[in-house]
């Protein structure tokens, strides 16, 4: 076993995902910190589980959702009707 696959192992061990398909671990970037001396390595780790399905909005988002448009094209109205009576 390689060192990055020990190291993805304990990633998924430590973050522990339900239903994980897959992951990965990569090295995006090594830099040094010369404020504080010190080496810096930026990782990225990626998981897909077995059900990464859209979430579905509740019926109660969906209605906010239709209020907050309302509001907005009324806004829209109102700010379009003031342009007019002031063009005439």
């Amino acid at each position: 076993m390689t060192k990055w696959n020990k190291l993805l192992a304990m990633l998924d061990q430590a973050l522990e995902f339900a239903n994980r398909k897959s992951s990965t671990v990569k090295k995006i970037k090594q830099g040094y910190d010369a404020q504080t001396n010190e080496h810096v390595i930026w990782l990225e780790y990626r998981v897909r589980v077995a059900n990464d399905l859209p979430v579905k909005p509740t019926p109660e988002a969906l209605a906010r959702k239709q209020r907050e448009m309302a509001y907005l094209r009324q806004v829209a109205s109102d700010i379009a009707a003031a342009r007019s009576s002031r063009q005439q």
